[in-house]
């Protein structure tokens, strides 16, 4: 989780982020925009599937049950 935590905050810096400042439009959405949009949603995709994978801690409620 600390992986994907660093790597997002990276990728979110400015002067990587400025790479993508061109004066280019994709669906009418300038690429700025795009770039950090669909970073966006891959770290949120990324951090559901890390979540889904991980194992899930025992809670009190489950050692009451047994």
């Amino acid at each position: 989780m600390l992986v994907l935590t660093l790597l997002g905050a990276l990728l979110m810096l400015p002067p990587l982020v400025m790479v993508f400042n061109q004066p280019i439009s994709h669906w009418g959405l300038p690429q700025t925009v795009l770039y950090l949009f669909v970073l966006w949603l891959l770290l949120i995709g990324g951090t559901a599937l890390l979540n889904h994978h991980l194992p899930r801690e025992p809670t009190d409620t489950d050692s009451e049950a047994d």
